[in-house]
């Protein structure tokens, strides 16, 4: 879709979106990618602590005390204040070597970037700052859904990127596409595109209906005991539930602790024995209870989809983020670290 001359920079912040950084990272490096993105410096050292190298691009710049963690790391930092960039020239200085950073602008999303009118001056004193390497500049799309506002948004970017080529002497990498961009096709050839939750196998909105992805994920667990409750007994704190007449409970041991949003109580399902079971109770730190009383053939050990496929029916993450009354995103980057990552290749 990016097509043959545009350099990918695949988006791993938040542990990959929950999947688990250092292997992602590793995948996505013997797929191809010469660029990865992360948010932060942590996540930018991290990487360099698992082996990985090449270009990493830390998308939400750094805070100036980082500076000499950045330079000794070889982390490519975002830039947008005057404050950063001397932080960054001084560590450059007292290394000895060149940083390459790129430059964010303000199009219309109004955070980080630097606004249009005040780039002359923040340009003039990076010009004494001969110890940074200006590489790139970018900004990000307020939204892609309307598509002629997205269209006015990049035209403005591509004349400050040229501007700033012209003026720098030498062709700086742009990049402002990200899922949705790509999607939409604003995208420019030889620019820099940053796919984040496509990677995964997700889209947003009417997007998720116009490119056909695998999920990469899938989020299990095992049915720790079943116990028969007489009708009109509480489970779960509070007694927010009563048992039903002929109600069995599976008590699964997963709770908002490892992630399962608690705007997910009284809406989600589960997967057990090919069949959907509710999710009944509030939801605790550490356990959950399904409804199995229609699953008689469920027992301790079954294995259990909180995401992904069993038999014929699926659970996904959109269908999980829309019954918490949330986005897939934030699904995932709530998988807490304490669940266990298993990586297959096919």
């Amino acid at each position: 879709m990016a097509g043959p001359h545009s350099p990918l920079a695949p988006v791993i912040k938040s542990n990959a979106y929950g999947h688990g950084m250092i292997s992602v990272a590793g995948a996505l490096r013997r797929a191809g990618a010469e660029w990865l993105a992360v948010s932060l410096t942590e996540e930018g050292l991290e990487l360099r602590e698992g082996g990985i190298t090449g270009p990493v691009l830390v998308l939400g710049g750094c805070y100036p005390g980082q500076a000499k963690e950045i330079v000794s790391s070889g982390l490519t930092p975002v830039v947008s204040t005057g404050e950063l960039a001397r932080s960054l020239s001084e560590a450059a200085r007292a290394s000895g070597r060149s940083v390459p950073i790129h430059l964010k602008v303000e199009t219309g999303l109004g955070r980080l970037g630097i606004l249009p009118k005040d780039l002359p001056a923040f340009l003039q004193n990076l010009k004494g700052m001969p110890f940074l390497n200006l590489e790139g500049v970018c900004t990000t799309f307020s939204s892609v859904d309307d598509l002629d506002a997205a269209k006015d948004q990049l035209r403005l970017f591509e004349g400050i990127a040229e501007d700033l080529s012209r003026e720098w002497g030498k062709a700086l990498i742009g990049h402002i596409a990200h899922t949705g961009a790509l999607l939409r096709g604003l995208t420019r050839p030889g620019w820099l595109i940053r796919p984040g939750i496509i990677l995964y196998g997700y889209t947003r909105g009417l997007l998720a209906k116009e490119v056909d992805l695998k999920p990469v994920l899938t989020w299990r667990t095992e049915i720790y005991k079943i116990q028969d409750y007489p009708e009109g007994y509480p489970i779960g704190y509070f007694g927010l539930y009563r048992a039903s007449q002929g109600s069995r409970i599976a008590l699964l041991p997963v709770g908002y602790s490892d992630g399962l949003l608690r705007s997910y109580m009284g809406a989600g399902e589960v997967l057990i024995c090919g069949k959907r079971a509710p999710l009944v109770g509030r939801f605790s730190m550490d356990w959950t209870m399904a409804e199995v009383g229609h699953i008689p053939e469920a027992k301790a050990g079954d294995e259990v989809i909180l995401i992904g496929t069993q038999g014929e029916q699926r659970i996904s993450a959109e269908e999980m983020a829309d019954r918490a009354k949330t986005i897939v995103d934030e699904i995932f980057v709530s998988i807490a670290g304490r669940v266990p990552r298993i990586f297959k290749k096919d």
